[in-house]
């Protein structure tokens, strides 16, 4: 028989598991999940906010889906969530406080795009710049440049500081001056000019969680890992891998020591600070690559209030950025409806997400959310009083995607050890849909 281990339950490691459990075997197999924490989901995952003598839950984190992550949406499907009904569906545009500036109808790409860009209300300037940064996407992008460097001087200043630079932090949690104009164009022509979609849905469509994190995937994957007889090792901290004692005729071992169990394949989906510590004495140049990565925080700020939201043009709205403003930089990029049903009773909540937030580690807690609730209140200024608020801040949340990061490789020196995790993807910033990716190739070859 077969013995895999994986090391951790984030959603790199959950979707190895689960292809592993629910694919064929040649041979009997025996998966094993380890992870420190209680619940699933790494950093992708539900907490509770203890809110006015009442248990909340929230995410750690704002994270949307497009629908050309057919990895995530299949995963989903693998542990018996229907994402049809897990998310509101967002055309691809631009909606803010003030309305949609921008709709794509539903019409194949790239078609959908030029539509929407024709009948916006954006002002003439902007459509012209906006059919600029089209054409550019047909270009290859010169190595070693950021997107500032690519972008910038091809567009205006309002469609920079209200549109792409938004967008790009957004998607690759980096500021533009130091985000890697590559990995930026790669995610837009998958999303804009593609039409390999998950069922149902276009590429460019924003995927706006309706459930917590952890209810929209990992705690439906692990039910499904435990019907399928996975051993599930929550709360099980792996303290050390190493290699058992060598052959009788002095031939190294093919096999790892997990928590005292030997292990034919080990998949290792943990965050890059623990793996480069776990892999330290088996391969010390992964190990060095993975201490190599830096981070960015993300910062949301939750805000209970005191009547219902009123009626926003979608539940995910673009903040201004400040470009009437003298070009001031705005505490908050995104705006998310998170009224919560909890005993019956509607919670009103909003969620404003910071991404790239360094600025939030310099300045006490409640001076950031101060900033940050001035900001919303700026945008929506009939806002019922705030009744309750509290801050996460995800200092590591994703590795800065820089041009010069390179992704780490899957494969290490030693025969039973994987990598797995956003970090390993080379096209891809830090995604959801980079960790499922990687779990997935980590799966196959932990299968064969």
């Amino acid at each position: 028989m077969r013995r895999i281990a994986i090391i951790g339950a984030g959603w790199a490691g959950l979707a190895c598991a689960l292809h592993l459990a629910q694919t064929p075997a040649r041979e009997p197999r025996r998966i094993t999940l380890f992870d420190a924490a209680p619940e699933p989901g790494g950093r992708a995952r539900t907490v509770r906010w203890d809110s006015l003598g009442q248990s909340i839950p929230i995410d750690n984190g704002q994270h949307i889906l497009i629908g050309a992550y057919t990895g995530c949406l299949d995963l989903m499907r693998r542990a018996g969530v229907d994402p049809a009904s897990a998310f509101h569906r967002m055309p691809f545009g631009l909606p803010t406080h003030e309305g949609w500036l921008m709709r794509a109808p539903d019409w194949p790409a790239p078609l959908h795009v030029a539509a929407a860009l024709a009948s916006s209300r954006l002002a003439g300037s902007a459509k012209w710049a906006m059919a600029r940064l089209g054409m550019k996407l047909l270009q290859s992008v010169p190595p070693g440049q950021t997107v500032e460097e690519w972008l910038a001087p091809l567009v205006g200043s309002w469609v920079w500081q209200e549109l792409l630079a938004p967008l790009c932090v957004a998607a690759l949690n980096t500021p533009p001056a130091d985000a890697c104009a590559r990995r930026f164009a790669h995610v837009l022509r998958r999303a804009l000019f593609s039409n390999t979609a998950a069922p149902g849905l276009r590429a460019s469509d924003f995927l706006v969680p309706k459930a917590s994190l952890s209810e929209l995937m990992p705690d439906a994957a692990l039910r499904s890992l435990a019907a399928a007889a996975v051993e599930l090792r929550m709360r099980t901290p792996v303290r050390e891998l190493a290699a058992p004692p060598a052959g009788v005729a002095g031939a190294p071992s093919q096999k790892l020591v997990v928590e005292g169990d030997r292990f034919d394949r080990v998949v290792l989906a943990t965050s890059p600070s623990s793996a480069a510590r776990l892999v330290h004495g088996l391969d010390a140049q992964a190990s060095t690559a993975l201490e190599a990565l830096r981070y960015e925080p993300i910062a949301t700020v939750f805000f209970r209030l005191a009547r219902p939201v009123p009626v926003l043009p979608a539940p995910m709205l673009a903040l201004p950025q400040g470009s009437g403003t003298g070009g001031a930089a705005a505490p908050g990029h995104w705006l998310f409806d998170r009224t919560h049903n909890l005993d019956g009773a509607q919670i009103p909540m909003l969620a404003v997400v910071t991404s790239a937030a360094r600025a939030s580690l310099s300045v006490e807690r409640g001076v950031w959310m101060d900033r940050v609730e001035a900001h919303l209140r700026s945008a929506l200024p009939g806002l019922a009083a705030t009744t309750d608020r509290t801050l996460i801040i995800e200092k590591r949340a994703t590795f800065a995607c820089t041009p010069a990061m390179q992704a780490v490789p899957a494969r290490t020196s030693h025969p039973a050890l994987r990598l797995a995790g956003d970090f390993t993807e080379p096209d891809l910033p830090a995604t959801l849909e980079a960790a499922v990716l990687s779990g997935q190739a980590a799966a196959a070859w932990a299968a064969h």
